[in-house]
């Protein structure tokens, strides 16, 4: 009898210290919950799938002017197109676009997103080299997008008989412009995200340099070899490294890759000055040759 009473008043205390247990879950359940349906997060942190839809599914303003002269903090909104990020929505974001890029090398916003997430500590890399450097630095100070080079009507203002082939008439035959680039979004700081624009706007001056098209497949690993050795970005390693491995590369680009262009864009852009470091808006006039060896850069091979 004894034994009976004595294992239903363990079983009474077993069964109320489980209630108890139950009510505390609940309370951590509906506090987890509430947690998640945004009470305590700010509002920045709750972008995650308009940043995400936002950048996955379309090209958006990539002809509009890039002005980084707003510091406004409302919404934490750095420069005109800033869009903030948390860094776990910056993770998912260069894994979309990085298997976006890859798979569809033309996709521009997939390519800029991967730069943008991945390409932090390479663009402090690439500030300071531009700070320490005269005109690099004199190009910092001045945050305006760069100037329109597909105006033909600058480019024979600025056309004399006397000039060796201006560097505007290359421009004019490649069809560049550095108005359709892509304009930043995702880099949480303003002087690196002028980096980053600049890095675009210039991108095909670079092709113009160094005598590579800009309608190559294999032109463009080439110049991301290039780019890799001058920048560190990992979105230029990424396309060097994997580009090659694209259905469209035909047997004969990957052999010219492989035996001319990769191992000159190695060699070339570790003996080149930083191609940031030229004001280029000044130099319209200049014949081409001049800014390469101001760069110390070799042209490709002829292929």
């Amino acid at each position: 009898m004894l034994g009976a009473r004595a294992l239903w008043r363990e079983t009474g205390q077993q069964l109320r210290m489980l209630r108890m247990e139950c009510l505390v879950r609940k309370i951590k359940t509906s506090n987890w919950m509430s947690f998640i349906n945004n009470r305590h997060i700010p509002a920045v942190h709750r972008t995650t799938k308009p940043v995400l839809f936002q950048t996955l599914s379309s090209v958006e303003n990539i002809n509009q002017e890039h002005d980084f002269t707003v510091n406004s903090k409302e919404g934490f909104k750095l420069y005109e197109h800033h869009i903030q990020t948390s860094f776990i929505q910056k993770a998912m974001l260069a894994a979309g676009s990085a298997f976006m890029g890859l798979y569809d090398p033309t996709r521009q916003d997939m390519i800029a997103a991967l730069g943008e997430t991945t390409g932090y500590p390479a663009l402090k890399w690439m500030h300071s080299r531009m700070l320490n450097d005269p005109v690099g630095s004199e190009i910092l100070s001045v945050t305006e997008k760069l100037a329109k080079c597909n105006s033909l009507t600058l480019m024979s203002s600025r056309i004399h008989q006397d000039f060796d082939v201006p560097i505007m008439i290359f421009f004019l035959f490649q069809k560049i412009s550095a108005d359709t680039r892509t304009a930043v979004k995702f880099v949480d700081d303003k002087e690196l995200a002028y980096v980053m624009q600049r890095y675009r706007d210039v991108h095909d001056f670079v092709h113009t340099l160094s005598g590579i098209p800009t309608v190559s497949i294999a032109g463009e690993i080439a110049v991301k070899w290039f780019e890799f050795t001058q920048t560190q970005l990992p979105m230029c390693a990424l396309g060097a490294m994997f580009g090659p491995l694209n259905i469209n590369v035909t047997v004969k680009e990957r052999r010219d890759l492989l035996m001319h262009y990769i191992p000159w864009a190695v060699s070339a852009g570790l003996q080149a000055n930083f191609f940031l470091n030229v004001f280029y808006e000044k130099r319209f006039e200049d014949p081409i040759d001049s800014i390469r060896e101001e760069l110390n850069l070799i042209q490709a091979p002829k292929v």
